[in-house]
């Protein structure tokens, strides 16, 4: 999946903004999809189950294939990708 650059610490990818790769590993990457520790109000790059994959697929940890399925089939059925989500973030 193509990923282009927004800015220093953002990228988009499949129309989504993502955080840019800074950590040198995925994992490091994955723990800056929250962004602003120290700030009162933290942002959070994953704001959907389409970003969770979009994210993955980016990073090549799935290929485009199985992202879109990924997508597909969390449209089909919103409660388990909410679910899905809140388990990523956690």
């Amino acid at each position: 999946m193509e990923r282009t650059p927004i800015n220093v610490f953002s990228i988009e990818a499949d129309g989504l903004k993502l955080p840019a790769p800074l950590g040198g590993h995925p994992a490091a990457d994955f723990v800056n999809t929250l962004a602003g520790w120290d700030e009162p109000e933290q942002g959070d790059f994953l704001r959907t189950y389409d970003h969770v994959a979009v994210w993955a697929a980016a990073w090549g940890l799935i290929d485009d294939d199985v992202c879109a399925d990924l997508r597909k089939r969390a449209a089909d059925h919103r409660a388990a990708a909410g679910a899905a989500l809140e388990a990523a973030r956690q």
